[in-house]
């Protein structure tokens, strides 16, 4: 699945695609890929539009084509002579401290709490609803 981005396309990953379902089942509406500071390009998986839910999706190789906590040699070399030294993971926490200090509540699920319906269970304890069916 596509859906229409100001600059183009996105894409998005199966599980992407299922938390939206869930999220819409819950009476709310995602928005992919968004961005979350204005200083930074930090973005999140998932972002539940009118609420300040940013959500993140952990386990495997994403469609948009970025992998966290991996970096080739050419790339750790490029940023090491850049002066850039925190490590993928490192950059990752940033990101969701900085989120969290903006305001946002930052939720993470894996690829299978998405897949067996566990994320749509927290976010509707999270939203008050009990998840139906």
């Amino acid at each position: 699945m596509t859906c229409r981005k100001a600059q183009g396309e996105l894409k998005l990953t199966n599980e992407q695609i299922l938390l939206g379902i869930h999220i819409r089942e819950l009476g709310m509406l995602p928005e992919y890929e968004r961005k979350v500071c204005d200083d930074r390009d930090y973005r999140f998986d998932v972002v539940i539009l009118g609420t300040s839910i940013a959500i993140e999706i952990h386990g495997g190789q994403h469609s948009g084509g970025h992998r966290r906590g991996v970096w080739s040699k050419k790339e750790y070399r490029r940023r090491k002579d850049a002066g850039q030294i925190e490590t993928p993971q490192e950059e990752e926490y940033c990101k969701l401290n900085r989120a969290q200090m903006d305001g946002w509540k930052v939720l993470q699920f894996t690829n299978e709490q998405v897949n067996d319906g566990r994320a749509k269970d927290y976010l509707a304890t999270l939203v008050g609803q009990k998840r139906s069916g």
